[in-house]
């Protein structure tokens, strides 16, 4: 025990104290410049560039330093995020930090986002620079704030969890999408009435030579139960409403309403409300044969 105490109280190393206190002193400096960076200033110009790459415009309350596991970040309270013509999406927290990804290496800064609010939960990887993307999951989120929630005329609104895995090409996205909505409505454009559904979910991969290819899609509810398999392809000039339709729907479908308004446009049903659709034409006026 004495020889211990002793060692103690000997000074350390020359070598040790060359190196170690300006290693130290370098961590301190940072940690210090962390602390007191003007991050209401960083807040103003994220919104201002989020506004102009996305035409979303973006309010923070405040914003500072966080701490966590995985490394330094950044921590913003009371941001809303309001999409061009469309309701604004409200987030009480969201955490930033650099993200463990290889896309560095390719010179695209990679930052991880957790979020959590009114609005739904977001978690995962944002790739920023000449290929954006995310790779992540939304938890309870409102479709009918999403991208998809209103194309073509036609709307479809609800709770959904996504899993995704995306990057935003020139001619479009590319990647997957992993759905699993409930409580909500789909409405076809050019049709009277929406169709409730309790549950929505299916597999989704977009980009090559379709926009998007229809894996797997089942819609369950009231009226009617269906399962969707196709693709929707590129639109011309950019227009959602001109995106060409290929879609194979099988259905059965409960209640004399449900039927009639489904005969009404076209479908040919069995007598026990099975039958199978395709839809083709474009996006804003289906075709059904």
């Amino acid at each position: 025990m004495a020889d211990l105490l002793t060692r103690a109280t000997e000074p350390l190393p020359r070598g040790v104290v060359a190196i170690g206190m300006p290693i130290a002193g370098v961590i301190l400096t940072l940690f210090f410049i962390y602390l007191g960076f003007p991050y209401e200033r960083l807040a103003m110009q994220l919104a201002t560039q989020l506004e102009a790459a996305t035409d979303v415009r973006v309010e923070i309350a405040d914003i500072g330093p966080h701490v966590g596991l995985l490394g330094p970040g950044l921590e913003a309270h009371g941001v809303v995020a309001t999409p061009l013509a469309r309701a604004p999406v409200r987030f009480d927290r969201v955490r930033l930090r650099p993200a463990w990804s290889i896309s560095w290496f390719r010179g695209e800064p990679s930052v991880y986002v957790d979020a959590e609010g009114a609005s739904g939960s977001i978690s995962g990887a944002v790739t920023v620079g000449g290929q954006p993307g995310f790779d992540g999951v939304l938890r309870g989120v409102d479709l009918g704030a999403l991208p998809l929630g209103d194309l073509g005329g036609g709307h479809i609104d609800g709770t959904v969890d996504v899993e995704a895995n995306l990057v935003l090409e020139p001619d479009g996205p590319y990647g997957t999408l992993l759905v699993d909505a409930r409580a909500g409505s789909v409405l076809i454009p050019n049709s009277p009435v929406a169709i409730p559904f309790e549950t929505l979910s299916g597999n989704l991969r977009f980009g090559g030579e379709k926009y998007v290819f229809v894996d797997r899609l089942e819609l369950a509810g009231p009226m009617l139960d269906a399962k969707i398999e196709g693709s929707i392809g590129h639109a011309r000039g950019r227009n959602p409403s001109q995106a060409p339709l290929d879609l194979l729907i099988q259905l059965e479908v409960r209640g004399a309403g449900a039927r009639s308004a489904l005969q009404a446009v076209g479908v040919r049903l069995s007598r026990s409300g099975t039958g199978t659709v395709r839809l083709t034409g474009p996006l804003g006026n289906p075709r059904i044969r």
